[in-house]
């Protein structure tokens, strides 16, 4: 288990420089880009860095809802509180390479709120 948890963290380390560099090159889907380093920062407790790229996710598509759902478990695990609607479970992203098999009117409305 703690072999397992150390690669999570190394994998975790890795994608996190990964994203930073490609969030710095103008990617096509900033939004996406922005989330996935939001959500490696999460999972390493860097909860500062993850609220700010979260937040950056959310400038770049304001209903993303992934995102939204992100940045409320960052806020509360921030806050220190906990709610009835804290399920500890973990906040599933939209895959980008979905968008090959489902038209955009589909993909946008699993990214945005009603």
């Amino acid at each position: 288990q703690k072999i397992g948890d150390f690669y999570a963290a190394f994998m975790d380390e890795a994608a996190i420089e990964a994203l930073s560099v490609l969030a710095n090159l103008d990617p096509l889907d900033a939004a996406d880009i922005h989330f996935r380093l939001a959500s490696a920062l999460h999972r390493t407790k860097q909860l500062g860095e993850a609220k700010r790229q979260v937040i950056l996710s959310l400038e770049q598509a304001p209903r993303y809802r992934d995102a939204h759902a992100l940045l409320l478990k960052i806020v509360r695990e921030q806050s220190g509180k906990s709610s009835e609607f804290n399920d500890d479970s973990p906040v599933e992203s939209v895959d980008s390479n979905d968008s090959d098999s489902i038209g955009s009117d589909e993909l946008d409305s699993k990214k945005e709120l009603p």
